[in-house]
């Protein structure tokens, strides 16, 4: 092994990419790096009925690992949370990463959830 107890993860940090556009061409709406304890990320100030893709890439000591995508739709204020699976290069570490969406509008008077 590599000298850790078996319940530390291999995964020292996180990239979170988001695009309206699943090419996630430049320049991207929005991008986060997260340390491996920090599991939740807020998405902020989306817009409603507008889709949005996110790429989720996990690094550890031997580097970044292949990303894992999504795409969400933001129909009111806060959207669901989203969890992802992904895993590691080394070997195998499985995490979940909780993501939640805020809007950039507030919810009107009138609106109607669903």
């Amino acid at each position: 092994g590599d000298g850790r107890a078996r319940t530390a993860s291999l995964v020292t940090s996180f990239l979170v990419e988001v695009s309206l556009t699943p090419e996630f061409p430049a320049p991207l709406l929005r991008v986060y790096s997260a340390a491996a304890d920090q599991r939740a990320i807020n998405i902020d100030l989306l817009e409603q009925d507008v889709p949005v893709h996110i790429r989720i890439s996990t690094s550890n000591e031997a580097g970044r690992g292949p990303p894992s995508t999504l795409s969400a739709t933001p129909l009111i204020p806060m959207l669901e949370r989203v969890e992802r699976n992904a895993s590691s290069l080394l070997v195998g570490d499985v995490f979940a990463l909780s993501l939640s969406f805020t809007l950039a509008t507030a919810l009107q008077t009138d609106d109607k959830l669903s």
